[in-house]
């Protein structure tokens, strides 16, 4: 894992970009600032699709990333069931510019959640990256002429990484060689991370559901959801019982457990890349660069994919 700030962002930008053309899939995970935007906004099994994402589109509105991971998986060219994975953890803080002046909250529970998962206040408010949707770019530009490309290209920050993967899937739509972008987009429960991904780098929530499905697959034509996936194949594992919860930190102990090697036949081999080793000795769950490598870990990508072989989405 490496840690990404505003110190070294630009230094790392070119691995960070390499890494995702080179790579066969990436997985994303973030940590935000609140999750219900008001006590009436909490998810309700009885909420229509509708409701839900009315309720999602108030969230979006008011909290930020804090932090976001990215994890980009490759196979080993010797050997099928081999994979590297580079995991990046990414400090985000939005900075003010004339006058766009980013307002948005903080949720007293989601701060205690952080706090007591040692996530680093001091990084996100000193040295996180920060970014600008497409909308608050033209928005600068219109409010100051006078800056050109270079100087609106630094302001663009985290940003940069998003039209990385967004410039991978038109480019696979126009028919480009598979090695460069056939990548799927991997997370665990992600619609919230899609959502907060999209207001903060691309444009404002659309109104309906069907307009942000139909946005989001126009950046991400592939999207997997491992939480989805695993709840589409507890009824053939209900007798193993491995697959009994489907958080992520359940999942990853239950498909690491030596039960669940033996039912994840020929699981790959996952090493971690250069620099990035943290993660090989250290659990940290609830760090977004961690929680990435865990949605994509090969083992766990792999039991999915093969008792189900569904490529699915929300």
């Amino acid at each position: 894992m490496v840690d990404v700030v505003c110190d070294n962002f630009t230094a790392l930008l070119p691995r960070i970009e390499q890494c995702i053309r080179e790579c066969d899939f990436v997985a994303v995970d973030t940590e935000f600032t609140g999750l219900h935007a008001t006590s009436e906004d909490e998810v309700s099994l009885f909420d229509t699709m509708e409701q839900r994402y009315g309720k999602l589109k108030k969230f979006a509105e008011k909290f930020i990333i804090c932090q976001l991971g990215l994890a980009m998986f490759t196979n080993d060219a010797k050997s099928t069931y081999k994979y590297v994975a580079h995991s990046f953890n990414f400090y985000v803080c939005p900075r003010p510019k004339g006058n766009m002046d980013v307002r948005f909250s903080f949720q007293a529970s989601n701060v205690d959640f952080l706090c007591d998962h040692n996530f680093n206040f001091n990084k996100m408010f000193y040295e996180g990256v920060h970014y600008l949707s497409s909308r608050q770019e033209k928005l600068v530009r219109a409010e100051d002429e006078s800056l050109d490309d270079k100087e609106v290209e630094e302001m663009l920050g985290l940003t940069k990484v998003f039209r990385i993967l967004e410039r991978a899937g038109k480019l696979h739509t126009m028919s480009c060689p598979p090695n460069l972008l056939e990548k799927p987009l991997v997370g665990h429960n992600m619609l919230c991370d899609l959502a907060l991904i999209y207001q903060s780098f691309c444009q404002p929530l659309p109104e309906t559901y069907e307009e942000f499905k139909a946005e989001i697959h126009q950046i991400f034509p592939v999207i997997i959801d491992t939480k989805h996936l695993c709840f589409a194949v507890q009824k053939r594992l209900s007798q193993t019982k491995l697959l009994e919860f489907t958080s992520l930190t359940d999942l990853c102990g239950a498909l690491g457990s030596q039960r669940g090697t033996f039912y994840a036949l020929f699981s790959p081999e996952v090493s971690h890349g250069e620099q990035c080793h943290r993660y090989s000795g250290e659990r940290v769950f609830h760090e977004a660069g961690f929680d990435a490598y865990c949605a994509g870990f090969g083992q766990f990508f792999e039991i999915i994919r093969d008792l189900t072989l569904v490529v699915s989405v929300f």
